[in-house]
């Protein structure tokens, strides 16, 4: 009996080593492919470009450089085992280096052992967030008036593609080919301009950094909760959520409603892609007559993506195509008066219309406190005029008897009382865009972020101009007026492909 006890402890024993031996075996694969990954970012990631020369200073190495120009991206004991494993990068030189935005770590740090001090300071142009390629072309306008050489470079944007991404065919990969436009492929950056008869070479940077990002992300993508199997898919999407939010944070639920929707065969529903098939530039009311207007990019009236992306899209917003969160949303809507708020995001249409409501009642709360506060403030100043006025007749008295008391401009003191002003309206109302997606539309005025107005859901204006969509009828523009019939829709099911 106790010879089986023993053989039972035995037998158990070797189950318990055995299981730490398998947990063991799984945490040094995860550290080793953790390690892998922090070695891939080193070898292929372009150091971000700086505006101001880089300056190496007594004291410093190989390093404490790496881990100040990278320490963003790679574990800093990832770093400090990569930099002892190449001695042949220690021996940096002091002095101010260019970093342009198209070298490796590796590829810098030999530039400063080899001492390739840059003091000359170069011009900038920088990519903004959520551009549009025409923005773009007019911030090059600065530097080359007309641009004519620039323009016969990217005549044929698809032949400017392959020459700059042709060297390494799995950048060119990475974007999904060739494409009849730059939109969306330029990374947001400041770049320096190193030649300014070869504004070109700027393009060309800013696409190899785009291409480069998405060659390291897109194998890293969650493709299990995404509903596009094309990199270039992944952008155009981007490019909308890159116009969509003000909140980073959010970004991953827009993308996820987005592929909400194309896996039911619902149409997006946004308001930033109606606009750019407008006019990339456009900035004024969007009305229903423009919900109404067919267009490749209508996703109003047109299932699927639009052809091209909307915009450049910041790394925050491709990172959130890439990586959608995990929900079962389909609408969403702003959340309060201003962009910074974000947006209430629900799975239902009657969960959604609850949130629209709730919206349309804080915008008329707002509304109703200005008005209160514009009301006082004319009381406040009605309350001062027999004063004035009493003053005034005192005055006119003694210089000629009899006479009227008059105010500025020759009108009677009544007359010149000021009058009632309207309330200013909030801004960036309701997105229910994508959000407004089944039944609901925006009537804000909208401006281009690339104009420097805000995105999709600017301001809203007190009364709404010819067939402009007033906040209150909000929820009933597309149901019953676009005739897109959302709930029949949104049953099919079916493909996520346009």
């Amino acid at each position: 009996m106790d010879k089986e006890k023993k053989q039972h402890r035995f037998l158990k024993l070797r189950w318990i080593a055995a299981e730490l031996l398998l947990i063991l075996a799984a945490a040094l694969g995860g550290l080793y492919l953790y390690w892998l990954r922090g070695l891939e970012i080193i070898n292929t990631m372009e150091v971000p470009a700086r505006i101001d020369a880089y300056e190496v200073k007594k004291g410093m190495n190989a390093r404490t450089i790496s881990e100040d120009l990278m320490g963003e991206y790679v574990d800093s004991r990832i770093l400090r085992i990569w930099v002892s494993k190449h001695p042949e990068l220690g021996a940096v030189q002091r002095g101010r280096y260019r970093i342009s935005g198209d070298e490796t770590l590796s590829e810098l740090l030999s530039d400063m052992v080899t001492g390739r001090v840059e003091e000359v300071e170069y011009p900038t142009l920088a990519i903004i967030e959520g551009a549009t390629i025409k923005g773009v072309e007019r911030a090059f306008e600065k530097y080359c008036g007309k641009c004519e050489a620039l323009d016969r470079e990217l005549e044929i944007p698809a032949d400017f593609i392959i020459r700059v991404l042709s060297p390494e065919p799995e950048l060119l990969k990475a974007i999904g080919g060739a494409h009849g436009s730059l939109e969306g492929l330029l990374a947001p950056a400041t770049y320096p301009v190193y030649n300014q008869s070869r504004l070109d070479d700027v393009v060309a940077r800013a696409l190899r950094s785009a291409a480069r990002f998405m060659a390291r992300e897109w194998p890293q993508r969650e493709k299990e909760f995404m509903a596009v199997d094309d990199p270039y898919e992944a952008l155009i999407v981007a490019s909308i959520i890159e116009r969509e939010t003000h909140v980073p944070e959010e970004r991953p639920m827009v993308a996820a409603v987005f592929y909400n929707r194309l896996r039911k065969n619902m149409r997006l529903q946004t308001d930033p892609t109606v606009m750019y098939g407008i006019s990339p530039d456009f900035s004024g009311r969007l009305t229903k007559a423009h919900l109404k207007q067919d267009s490749p990019y209508n996703t109003y009236t047109r299932s699927g993506l639009p052809p091209t992306p909307i915009s450049m899209p910041s790394r925050s917003s491709v990172m959130a195509a890439l990586h959608p969160a995990q929900t079962d949303a389909l609408y969403f809507v702003a959340s309060g008066i201003t962009p910074a708020e974000g947006h209430v995001f629900t799975n239902t249409l009657k969960e959604h219309n609850k949130a629209v409501s709730d919206y349309r009642n804080k915008v008329s709360e707002y509304r109703q406190n200005q008005k209160s506060g514009a009301a006082k403030e004319d009381k406040d100043k009605q309350g001062d005029q027999p004063k004035a006025a009493a003053d005034q007749a005192k005055a006119g008295s003694e210089d000629k008897a009899g006479g009227e008391p008059q105010s500025a401009g020759g009108q009677s003191a009544k007359d010149n009382a000021p009058k009632p002003e309207n309330g200013a309206e909030p801004k960036a109302a309701a997105k229910a865009g994508a959000g407004s997606a089944k039944g609901n539309s925006k009537a804000e005025t909208y401006q281009s972020k690339a104009s420097g107005g805000a995105k999709a859901g600017a301001d809203e204006s007190a009364k709404p101009d010819g067939d402009a969509v007033s906040a209150a009828q909000q929820g009933s523009v597309t149901v019953l007026d676009l005739g897109d019939k959302a709930q029949p829709e949104a049953s099919k099911g079916g493909s996520s492909k346009p």
